[in-house]
């Protein structure tokens, strides 16, 4: 039976002369699919991105730009700290502390109106750390005396405590349900409940302090002695580490336990050291090679569930992701700004909102 169809032949394929008649629609396929190459080209070497890197030689700066969804529909002033906890991110403003997801849609963000940092009392900067197993944030004033500490529920956002201490607090960690905090002389045990404490046994001078849940202990750096210092609470037990060729340093662990020491060596010439460190001694066993990287000093600034952060001493927006195993830097960005991670996902602190991270190499 004859078609119905009245289209010409001239409707339903191009002639290309002496070559074989290419129907149109194979043409408007192979269109189409072109078009998608180009467009999937442009985005990958679109928004800052120079290519992924496993050892740091080659930046890969990739990052989505900041998010506003954080203020609930409109961004938050500029804030002061962020940290991921659990399946939150929080976010501490002048005027409250706002809690979204920490990874997908952030959605509209739950907050904790502060009235201010003066509800916190003056300080130079302000910073959040807390545990997640304990379901407590803490909002700390770091710089000026007398400090004023609110211990926040994770879940529920109400405040758990509010403590006032008399000195200066310089760094602080979270271990369980306690703060522990670094003044100019002492390390202080700041309960969720009770009375604050020194504990006698870390007489040193510190800079630096951080949690290594795994082992229920604090990590600190001797400034004086050049040490990196383990302390378990509970057990009242001290463990010091040898002498470091280094000062200025801080001790770090990431959520796989690996530990990392950094700092600013005083070997002729100087330099940047970044060492791994045996869990139990505290003795080096290893060293990046970011080192030669990183200026006059290391500076360990965040750890993730299997990686450190670390910037230059020497300032600038540089952010290293580092293998928490390895030492290699897998990845680098150039983006300012305090920085939290998990595993899958990373942000970056930035005026009125967050910028997130494009994880390749970096676990997070």
């Amino acid at each position: 039976m004859p078609s119905t169809d009245r289209r010409s032949a001239s409707e339903d394929v191009l002639d290309l002369g002496e070559r074989p008649r290419i129907p149109r629609w194979a043409l408007l396929v192979g269109g189409l699919l072109a078009a998608v190459l180009i467009a999937g080209a442009v985005v990958a070497l679109g928004f800052g991105g120079s290519g992924s890197s496993t050892d740091g030689s080659t930046p890969d700066e990739s990052a989505r730009p900041p998010s506003a969804a954080a203020g609930g529909g409109s961004a938050p002033v500029d804030s002061e700290d962020a940290l991921i906890l659990g399946s939150y991110l929080f976010r501490l403003t002048p005027d409250a502390l706002y809690r979204t997801a920490a990874s997908g849609p952030a959605g509209t963000a739950t907050t904790l109106p502060i009235s201010g940092l003066d509800a916190l009392g003056p300080a130079d900067s302000y910073h959040l750390v807390g545990d997640a197993t304990a379901h407590l944030v803490w909002l700390v004033g770091y710089g000026s005396s007398p400090t004023t500490l609110l211990a926040v529920d994770t879940g529920t956002l109400s405040v758990r405590a509010r403590v006032t201490l008399p000195q200066t607090v310089a760094a602080a960690a979270a271990l369980g349900s306690d703060l522990f905090v670094v003044t100019d002389n002492a390390v202080i045990d700041v309960p969720l409940s009770g009375s604050s404490s020194g504990l006698g046994r870390l007489d040193g001078r510190y800079l630096s302090i951080a949690a290594d849940p795994s082992r229920h202990r604090l990590l600190l750096f001797d400034v004086e002695s050049r040490r990196a210092v383990g302390y378990d609470p509970t057990r009242n037990v001290l463990r010091l580490g040898p002498k470091l060729p280094f000062g200025k340093g801080s001790v770090l662990t990431d959520g796989s336990g690996d530990v990392w020491a950094g700092g600013y060596r005083f070997a002729a010439g100087g330099g940047a050291a970044l060492v791994r460190l045996d869990a139990r001694t505290l003795r080096p066993i290893g060293s990046s090679p970011l080192a030669g990287r990183l200026g006059p000093g290391a500076e360990l600034v965040a750890s993730g569930s299997s990686v450190v952060w670390v910037r230059s001493g020497a300032g600038g927006d540089d952010l290293w992701c580092v293998d928490g195993r390895t030492g290699r830097a897998v990845q680098h960005w150039g983006i300012d700004g305090a920085v939290t991670s998990r595993t899958g996902s990373a942000v970056v602190d930035q005026p009125g909102a967050v910028a997130t991270l494009t994880l390749r190499g970096c676990r997070g």
